[in-house]
């Protein structure tokens, strides 16, 4: 250990030349308690100037191609001065507010959509990159040219899945001249593979794909309006399908809709019977079979649409009907065991066609929109929670709207809605604003009398495809999306 009288004497010189502060230099050999040199501390802020700057986050995390949207980059060991690629191009604003916070205006890039590299880089020369975090959105929605894909005669109902397990989506198709739907398996880049039949009933009108004998495979629902039964054939996994069996429903079925109805974990189907108006619900074994029909459901007058969704948060599914021959849609809550309580009857638009359920605004309640033919409009009805809704708000659409879908066709994690004008040729679009509210967007051209609707990533560049039945031919058609 230093001696005492080292301490002290060391201790006085520096009292004499006025330093500030006493350190312990023993003169002796033993220095092992030594402190640190004088300037750790500025080492030690040289090397945090030194570390590596860290993207964590950045919102918004979408932005239009036609730049000015403000963006904030959330990271750590941001410099002031540090400059910010967009894609490749300097924002030119970029602020380092804090070592974890930066602020820009995103640059413009035309016609570029998906995922873009946000680039942090200090002056110091060390850089942070990230192409998972943000990406450009069309100017616009836009589509390319229609191309029509050939399925069979008058098709009514289009779906899209992935039928063979590729990641590619797949056409299925019902038409209602024959006995059977169409399937073509999609190639990846927007186009189909040879069309195959599906045996069926007597005049397919509608189409939905569902696992009902629980080997992940998915399996064809065919609703055969002639003959008042549904064709389940049991999916093989590779697009082509086994022989199955047939399920009586009411007369002139015209919809379906699947899910699990009564809890045990197997699927369950409830078909829309625009002849009986009356709604066929069967429970399935977990084998691919079903049981016989339940009492039929009452419903309104011609329902030409239905779907499942649980309106009231009570764990159970519920049921909606779009009744063509009344200005009403039918709802009634499910008891959980496939059968359902007293009908309501909220009021929409005139001579409904279609209906989806979908949380709008995102307050984790269901909505519902119904597409009404009668008054060429779109009816959205917010829904409260406990299975009743808002009044209706109208949008005007074209002519016969018919076919519905809702999804986020442009990309901006809003969902939007598109329906399908059956005697003007064209889909109208509505955007969502994300609350519920909705604003026009301009029409997409389909072809004549264009019916089903439904939409998909078809060729995998990340932006929505439209595909619409013909019901006046033998062709589907298809537009895929296209960056503006």
């Amino acid at each position: 250990m230093a001696k005492l009288a080292d301490v002290v004497a060391t201790c006085g010189l520096l009292a004499v030349v006025g330093l500030a502060g006493c350190r312990n230099e023993p003169s002796g050999e033993d220095d092992t308690d030594a402190a640190p040199p004088p300037d750790m501390a500025s080492s030690q802020a040289d090397l945090a100037t030194q570390a590596m700057p860290v993207i964590l986050e950045v919102e918004p995390s979408r932005a239009r191609n036609t730049g000015g949207t403000r963006l904030t980059i959330t990271g750590e060991n941001f410099q002031r001065g540090a400059t910010v690629r967009v894609g490749g191009i300097v924002a030119q604003d970029a602020t380092v507010e804090s070592h974890t916070r930066i602020a820009l205006t995103v640059p413009a890039k035309a016609m570029s959509c998906g995922p873009a590299d946000i680039e942090v880089r200090n002056p110091n020369g060390l850089s942070a990159s990230r192409g998972d975090l943000f990406r450009y959105l069309s100017a616009m929605l836009g589509f390319g040219d229609a191309v029509l894909v050939s399925t069979a005669s008058t098709p009514r109902m289009v779906q899209l899945a992935d039928l063979n397990g590729d990641g590619k989506l797949d056409l299925i198709s019902a038409n209602s001249v024959g006995m059977a739907a169409v399937v073509r398996l999609g190639n990846g880049n927007g186009t189909f593979a040879n069309p195959m039949q599906v045996t069926a009933g007597g005049s397919p009108m509608a189409v939905a794909v569902g696992d009902a004998n629980g080997d992940r495979k998915p399996d064809l629902f065919i609703v055969n309006n002639h003959t008042n039964n549904v064709t389940v054939r049991p999916g093989n996994g590779d697009g082509t399908f086994a022989m199955g069996s047939n399920v009586t429903v009411g007369a002139g079925p015209f919809a379906i809709a699947l899910g699990d109805l009564n809890g045990d974990g197997k699927l369950d189907m409830a078909v829309a019977n625009n002849g009986s108006s009356n709604v066929s619900v069967s429970l399935g074994n977990g084998d691919g079979t079903f049981g016989m029909a339940l009492s039929a459901v009452g419903v309104g007058q011609r329902p030409t649409g239905i779907a499942l969704g649980d309106l009231n948060g009570d764990g159970k599914l519920d049921m909606v009907t779009a009744n063509n021959s009344a200005g009403e849609i039918t709802v009634r809550l499910g008891n959980g065991n496939g059968t359902f309580q007293s009908a309501a009857s909220p009021s929409v638009g005139q001579k409904p066609w279609g209906v989806v359920l979908s949380d709008l605004n995102g307050d984790g309640r269901l909505d519902v929109v119904v597409s009404n033919e009668g008054s060429n409009d779109i009816s959205v009805l917010l829904g409260k929670g406990d299975g009743t809704f808002m009044a209706p708000v109208h949008h005007a659409a074209g002519t016969a709207p018919r076919g519905l879908v809702v999804a986020d066709l442009d990309g901006d994690g809003k969902l939007d809605i598109a329906a399908s004008n059956f005697n003007a040729g064209h889909a109208t679009v509505l955007l969502g604003q994300g609350n519920g509210q909705f604003t026009p967007a301009a029409n997409i051209m389909l072809n004549t009398q264009p019916g089903s609707l439904a939409v998909g990533d078809l060729n995998g560049d990340g932006l929505m495809d439209i595909v619409a039945t013909r019901q006046d031919s033998s062709d589907i058609v298809v537009r895929l999306g296209r960056c503006l």
